[in-house]
């Protein structure tokens, strides 16, 4: 009966059923609370309950079905504590409790639980230690407990669990050092302790556990030399270590990951240069490497990572130029190089980075004007050129990107008008061309009319469309203060020297 459209409550007659031994309801719109019956089924060895709107407590009686060997209540609305007398059911393999509202302690009584290989208790309200009993379940294969709201140091006792394929833990109020020993056989696969308290460095059991396939332990405060983690890791797809304090060079072990698609590293203090050879794992497709404090140039190899779509290098001590084979990555649709040391003109190959969304090159010290050729990365939603070197007129072309939505000029040294094209940028809701020398009217669009003057201000005439700033002057014949508009003299000059000029012909001929 799973994965239908059943709904009401279970209904109390189910419970008659003695010699019941699987029951599927999982995966319907039933409602309403476990019923206290449930504990007669005392032949029943599977009972799946998830993917329902069940609201209450488990009952007590639950403790009954002691040959019960898999418990699924998970992606419901259970509350309350998890009652005690689960822990009666020593057959247990899978325990999954996911994605309810349990709130209170963790039971220590799920240490007797000496069979379970899966024990599944995140995405709850749980609060208090993880006790240490749970330990004793030395055939464990994967621990879920995070999104809780769990504190304290890990128990030691956890580094008996040496069958962890999956120890997960992150989102908590954790604290103190992460397990010395938990992979300790070198066949865990998936570790997250990220958002939570950690100090102290990583443990070289994981940083060398070579059957690695997902590691996070981001947004915490472990130290530690990052160049004596992680040696050959050859199965590792995805790996944060940001929001540390983590320090040292970039190892050149990276490289070696040839399934690695996710590398994230930012805010730490990873100093040294951006190794050249990074390019050999080849299936990165996002590498997130800002806010720390490499030097050099960007290593123009990594044009060579035609599956990457997110470059973050910003925040950094980067200098040199753009490499023009940035613009080889074809899939790219963020490209972050903020507030570093880089110079140059901007590399006209960017355009071929046709799927761009967000291009941000502000606070560096780019010169010469805008590439044109930006205007043809028709997909750019967010572009900031802001506080470089940039001189000359806006081109025309940018007046393109239909689709954009933000658009920050400001503190460069742009001259001349605003290209009229810019009324047809639609998307456009934020703009800043503030501390630039641009003159004339501003373009006929809503984002242009209801900017502040801080985004503005500190130009050499503009006019218009802003009730921030003066009108435009226009063609009448006379100025506000009664005089001959200068404009219009001049108009009148070239027309009557003109007149003459055309007479003087036809009376020579």
């Amino acid at each position: 009966m799973r994965l239908n459209r059943f709904f009401g409550n279970i209904p109390s007659e189910m419970c008659l059923l003695s010699s019941l031994q699987h029951l599927y309801l999982d995966g319907n719109q039933i409602n309403g609370s476990i019923p206290q019956g449930i504990g007669k089924l005392s032949s029943l060895t599977e009972l799946n309950l998830q993917k329902n709107n069940l609201i209450g407590s488990i009952p007590n009686s639950i403790g009954n079905l002691t040959k019960l060997i898999v418990l699924e209540l998970d992606d419901n609305h259970l509350s309350g504590s998890i009652t005690l007398e689960v822990g009666n059911l020593t057959k247990l393999t899978i325990l999954d409790l996911a994605e309810n509202q349990f709130s209170g302690n963790i039971p220590p009584v799920l240490g007797n639980l000496n069979n379970l290989t899966e024990l599944m208790l995140c995405v709850n309200h749980l609060s208090g230690h993880i006790p240490p009993e749970l330990g004793k379940l030395t055939s464990l294969s994967g621990l879920c407990l995070f999104m809780n709201k769990l504190s304290g140091s890990i128990p030691r006792e956890m580094n008996n669990l040496t069958s962890l394929l999956g120890f997960l833990v992150a989102e908590n109020n954790l604290s103190g050092y992460l397990p010395p020993n938990i992979c300790a056989n070198g066949i865990l696969e998936h570790f997250a302790a990220s958002g939570n308290n950690f100090v102290g460095p990583i443990p070289k059991s994981l940083g060398n556990c070579t059957n690695l396939i997902r590691f996070q332990v981001q947004r915490n405060q472990l130290k530690g030399d990052i160049s004596e983690y992680f040696g050959i890791c050859t199965r590792l797809v995805y790996i944060d270590l940001s929001h540390n304090k983590l320090y040292g060079k970039l190892s050149i072990n990276w490289e070696q990951s040839k399934n690695l698609t996710c590398l994230k590293i930012s805010d730490n203090r990873i100093s040294g240069t951006i190794p050249d050879d990074l390019y050999k794992a080849s299936r990165l497709g996002y590498l997130d490497l800002s806010r720390n404090q490499f030097v050099g140039k960007i290593p123009k190899e990594l044009g060579a990572l035609k599956l990457l779509f997110t470059l973050k290098l910003n925040e950094n001590k980067l200098s040199g130029s753009i490499p023009k084979e940035i613009g080889r990555l074809s899939g790219l649709t963020q490209l972050n190089l903020a507030a570093n040391n880089l110079s140059g003109s901007i590399p006209k190959q960017l355009a071929q980075c046709s799927k761009l969304l967000d291009l941000n090159l502000s606070m560096n010290r780019f010169w010469e004007s805008i590439t044109p050729q930006i205007g043809s990365i028709r997909s750019l939603m967010y572009l900031d050129l802001s506080q470089n070197l940039l001189t000359g007129e806006l081109p025309w072309e940018l007046g393109r990107l239909h689709y954009l939505e933000l658009l920050n000029l400001s503190h460069n040294y742009l001259s001349a008008s605003i290209p009229s094209t810019f009324s047809e940028m639609l998307s456009l809701t934020w703009v800043d061309i503030s501390y630039n020398r641009l003159e004339g009217p501003l373009p006929d669009n809503k984002a242009f009319s209801k900017v502040p003057m801080r985004a503005l201000e500190h130009n050499r005439g503009l006019c218009g469309n802003n009730t921030a700033l003066k009108a435009c002057p226009s063609l009448s014949s006379k100025r506000p203060d009664g005089k001959i508009s200068l404009r219009v003299v001049i108009l009148i000059t070239v027309i009557l020297f003109g007149t003459l000029f055309l007479f003087y012909i036809i009376a020579a001929v």
